[in-house]
């Protein structure tokens, strides 16, 4: 995008699991928007899993920077 404002497209994989490799990981993918703001940066994303074909869409929001 432009300036302070920037698009994001993402894909993640993974899962929180107490084995060593569980085997099934989640997936999901979404887009987004980040604004460089006075207090620093903002997101939201709206994402979708695609492992689950009852579950809806996502709604994210941060502010901060990412870890």
């Amino acid at each position: 995008m432009t300036g302070k404002w920037w698009g994001a497209a993402f894909f993640d994989v993974g899962d929180a699991f107490s084995e060593w490799w569980p085997g099934d990981l989640n997936k999901g993918a979404g887009l987004g928007v980040r604004w460089i703001s006075p207090v620093g940066p903002i997101r939201f994303d709206v994402a979708h899993p695609f492992d689950d074909e009852d579950d809806n869409f996502r709604l994210h929001f941060a502010i901060g920077p990412e870890f």
